[in-house]
């Protein structure tokens, strides 16, 4: 290089100096004028990422009940820990039940947080399945699972003890099943103090009776129950003559005539042996009972029973056999005398017992069941007679216990099949007699999972993932299937199965062309797979198109290589080009150039034209 390109070169490097640091100064004296600030949205900076925990307690109600569920929301955010600006408003939906009141038919609405917090109530509605609670704000979500299930069926069987004064004062309980409060009892119409509620059973302080009960005359009346009071769901269930009011005393100094009001139960097998509690007034020990006929304690034929113990107002004895001393009571009903044997006073209670009655089944709670749950079921009826053997749909129950009108038992386990429900009608069967009767159809129900979703939605196929399957009515055994390959189950509960996703491969495929050369490879891309919860027992299966998609390890486009390009075509010499290369007025070599060629061109392959 010459000397006088070597000086053109040093006159431009200190121009460009110069240049430089007058910019750098007005830089500094100069600053830029202040930029306004964007406004974060509620819940922190656009797109911020909150985790937000849902929880429903507690987390299965039944159908039709007026107890809800408390939904408590959490939200903080997740780059720092801390919760949105209060007032900040989430999105929460419900897939069944109603939102803050019963009946209401709201299932969605925003929610104001406080510290990050909120609750709302939920209540479980009519309809049978697993709830999906879910919240959003911006594009974070969080949700929970709640079961409703069937509605226990609401009945009365039974007020003990079933006589009372007529002042009243007196606690009885009503037994029976599905009650839930808030209740009402009335007696005789008139309203009962509510001492106590339980899911089987009322206790209560009985009203005053209306009327005056006159000495030598008892007066029945009603009792009636209502639960789950003032909710779309309300139930009443009434016992006719299910209480007797009796009169407040006898004379002072009279003798005490037996008198009877009530005979528990009124049915037993002809060999007799039945436990039987009789109640009124005017007992007296010592004391005789007999089950027979007649019209008057003079003319009354019949068998003594065995007394058990006595008070003033109840009896408690053992039936004799029908056809004992001679007697022919057999599959018949029968009066009943009880004598006072101190005063020789007695009493009868016609047509008050019956020997090897027709077995009557009347009603059946509940009368549907899960096929598994084996929860005990009450047959209400009459002419039960221990030992019985009982068949619901067809299945043997264990006997609990038997009187002469309520038979409780436990029902067998079916084996379903084809994911149908096992129906069949109730039975009875008196073993000693015979007798037998037929009821209402019984059902053990199979119900078949459901699945609402799974989360995390997505996942690698290489390595195996722990995911949660959330939805209803999920027991175990089951098989998980994602796609064609079995997921490991390692939890479930009537909500949600935990599982590990298998290992996958089959990736769907997409042709590309990352270099542009014209030359297409092909790349895996997210395949998406059917999710399949199937019940072992039962057959029942449910299957979510697409419910999960795998994501590839390699994205790269596979085969995406053409021939090598050519090599690029061989640069002009400087002094060829027809280019003053380094602007000192002088064009290439002489040969190229004879007019104006550049003399410090060596020829005309010389590719510096400064030398």
């Amino acid at each position: 290089m010459n000397l006088r390109r070597t000086n053109r070169l040093l006159l431009l490097a200190l121009a460009l100096a110069v240049a430089l640091g007058g910019f750098v100064g007005c830089s500094d004296d100069s600053p830029s004028a202040p930029q306004p600030q964007p406004v974060p949205p509620p819940g922190g900076a656009a797109g911020a990422a909150f985790n937000i925990t849902v929880t429903a307690t507690p987390d299965q109600l039944q159908a039709g009940g007026a107890s809800p569920s408390t939904i408590r929301v959490s939200v903080r955010r997740a780059d720092n820990g801390q919760p949105p600006p209060n007032g900040t408003t989430a999105a929460l939906t419900t897939t069944l039940g109603d939102l803050q009141t019963p009946g209401s038919g709201t299932q969605n609405l925003l929610l104001s947080l406080l510290n990050g917090n909120a609750q709302v109530l939920l209540y479980p509605g009519s309809s049978l399945g697993g709830a999906v609670i879910r919240v959003q704000l911006q594009n974070s979500t969080g949700q929970s699972n709640l079961l409703i299930g069937e509605a226990a069926v609401f009945f009365l069987s039974a007020v003990t003890p079933n006589t009372g004064g007529q002042a009243g004062g007196e606690v009885v309980e009503l037994s029976g099943g599905g009650i839930e409060e808030p209740v009402r009892v009335t007696i005789g119409g008139s309203p009962a103090q509510i001492i106590s509620v339980a899911t089987d059973r009322i206790r209560v302080r009985t009203p005053p009776s209306l009327g005056q009960v006159p000495t030598g005359t008892t007066l029945p009346v009603n009792v009636q129950a209502t639960v789950r009071l003032n909710s779309v769901d309300e139930a009443t269930d009434n016992l006719a003559n299910g209480f007797v009011y009796l009169p407040a005393s006898n004379p002072p100094g009279g003798v005490q005539q037996p008198q009877v009001f009530s005979v528990t139960p009124a049915s037993g097998p002809n060999q007799g042996g039945t436990q039987v509690t009789i109640r009124g007034t005017g007992f007296q020990s010592p004391v005789q009972v007999f089950f027979g006929g007649g019209t008057s304690p003079n003319n009354f034929t019949g068998v003594e029973a065995t007394i058990l113990s006595v008070t003033g107002s109840e009896l408690v004895v053992r039936t004799p056999s029908a056809t004992g001393i001679g007697q022919s009571n057999g599959n018949s009903t029968v009066n009943i005398l009880i004598r006072n044997l101190g005063t020789g006073f007695a009493g009868i209670s016609t047509s008050a017992f019956t020997y090897g009655s027709q077995v009557i089944i009347t009603s059946v709670a509940p009368n549907q069941i899960p096929y598994n749950s084996r929860e005990l079921v009450t047959l209400f009826g009459q002419g039960f007679s221990a030992p019985v053997a009982v068949t619901l749909a067809g299945l043997a129950a264990d006997i609990i216990s038997v009187t002469g009108t309520e038979i409780l038992v436990k029902p067998a386990i079916p084996v379903i099949t084809g994911c149908m429900d096992v129906t069949g009608p109730t039975r009875v069967v008196n073993i000693n007699d015979g007798n037998f009767g037929e009821g209402p159809d019984f059902i053990y129900r199979a119900f078949a999972p459901t699945i609402f979703g799974v989360s995390p939605p997505s996942g690698p196929g290489a390595v195996s993932s722990a995911r949660t399957i959330s939805g209803s009515a999920f027991e175990d055994p089951v098989r998980v299937l994602f796609g064609e390959a079995a997921a490991g189950v390692t939890a479930i509960s009537p909500i949600s199965i935990s599982v590990t996703t298998p290992l996958f491969s089959n990736f769907d495929e997409e042709a590309c062309d990352d270099d542009g050369d014209g030359q297409q490879g092909m790349r895996f891309v997210n395949t998406s797979v059917d999710v399949m919860v199937i019940n072992l027992l039962t057959e029942c299966e449910d299957t979510v198109t697409g419910g999960y998609t795998f994501t590839p390890s390699d994205l790269s486009c596979r085969g995406d290589a053409g021939p090598p390009p050519p090599p690029p075509p061989p640069a002009t010499p400087e002094c060829s080009d027809g280019l003053d290369n380094d602007g000192d007025g002088f064009v290439d070599h002489a040969t190229i150039n004879p007019f104006n060629p550049d003399p410090e061109c060596a020829g005309p392959n010389d590719n510096d034209e400064s030398t």
